[in-house]
């Protein structure tokens, strides 16, 4: 197998992950380059959040191999938590903590250097400033959405896990948020988040999977995300026709 020569690079070869023993995800070869931004559409059920999970060292492999960085050799679980920032489930913050000693905390964990000043542009479009002292107790849902998503970069990493990183966004604060991730897929960030609405797929990733049981149905690279920006309701007409249906023969599937 010929692994992309990124420094930001994710392979996954014979892989089939899942949660108890049973079988959820399986992907015979998918390969992920950055900087860049790939969304992964699919419907409740279709194994979204186990692969991101899996990617993130949080659930083990079943079986096959996931190569880190261009680097040819398994990686770990252990190490695939150490070098893969991961957003934590907003539901499960340490409630008697403040906001800044959470973020603190989970960067104690891998960052090697303060993130502060390079995350501040994230930190800004969240908003965290305004309640950064306050117990997470006390945080509303959207908060609390917004802090467990700056927590995934405050480790350090640059390949980043984001599992719907808009739910229980206001308007103002979605807008400003998708901005940034722009900007930092542009520069030196791997994001790989999970979706549920098909146009921001549209104008903010560059690189679309739409998965539908547990199996990759089709990728749509940057030059049919182009494409489809002319038609956003055609586009979204097509994601929900082929996830109906799904799209044999896409089981191999390079992002490049």
């Amino acid at each position: 197998m010929t692994v992309l020569p990124s420094s930001l690079t994710v392979v996954l070869h014979d892989v089939i992950c899942g949660a108890g023993g049973q079988a959820l995800v399986q992907i015979e070869q998918l390969e992920m380059a950055g900087p860049g931004w790939v969304g992964i559409i699919g419907a409740n059920g279709s194994g979204k959040t186990t692969l991101l999970k899996t990617l993130g060292g949080r659930l083990s492999l079943l079986s096959g191999s996931i190569l880190l960085d261009g680097e040819a050799h398994e990686a770990s679980r252990s190490a695939l938590a150490q070098r893969i920032g991961f957003m934590p489930d907003a539901a499960c913050l340490p409630s008697d903590l403040t906001g800044r000693m959470v973020s603190d905390l989970v960067a104690a964990q891998t960052a090697e250097a303060d993130q502060t000043q390079a995350l501040a542009a994230l930190r800004e479009a969240l908003g965290l400033e305004r309640f950064w002292a306050r117990p997470v107790a006390h945080y509303s849902a959207g908060m609390k959405q917004r802090l467990a998503l700056y927590c995934a970069f405050v480790g350090g990493q640059r390949i980043v896990l984001l599992d719907e990183p808009f739910n229980w966004l206001d308007p103002v604060s979605l807008f400003d948020l998708k901005q940034v991730l722009r900007d930092m897929a542009q520069s030196d960030y791997l994001l790989i988040t999970t979706l549920h609405e098909p146009t921001i797929l549209l104008t903010s990733c560059t690189y679309g999977l739409l998965l539908e049981g547990g199996r990759v149905r089709m990728t749509l690279k940057q030059a049919d995300l182009q494409r489809f920006s002319q038609n956003p309701a055609g586009f979204e007409a097509y994601v929900v026709s082929a996830l109906r249906t799904g799209v044999p023969g896409m089981e191999r599937a390079v992002i490049a």
